[in-house]
């Protein structure tokens, strides 16, 4: 499940590595602050993925406590989100 290079190197707790393969298993002391530039997100928690080689595109999970707001930003490419509990809305226009 884990690709590419990690987005840091921070050692993940929830990575697993046997016999060249690795895979994650979430691991709460894994989630950290998200972060837009220097600014945190207040209620926005986030674990790197996985990252293009040449810094194209990256994936993390990410985690909203309850009513988390973002302020308005631009992606510089798609944004993929998967719901797995609760409801995300998103003001687009």
């Amino acid at each position: 499940m884990v690709t590419g290079r990690m987005c840091d190197e921070t050692v993940l707790f929830g990575l697993k590595v046997k016999d060249g393969r690795r895979w994650y298993s979430i691991d709460d002391r894994d989630w950290r602050p998200m972060k837009i530039g220097e600014t945190v997100l207040p209620g926005f928690f986030w674990i790197p993925v996985a990252e293009d080689e040449n810094g194209a595109w990256r994936s993390y999970w990410m985690r909203l406590q309850s009513g988390a707001r973002s302020f308005e930003h631009q992606h510089d490419s798609t944004e993929l989100i998967l719901v797995l509990d609760g409801v995300f809305a998103a003001d687009l226009f």
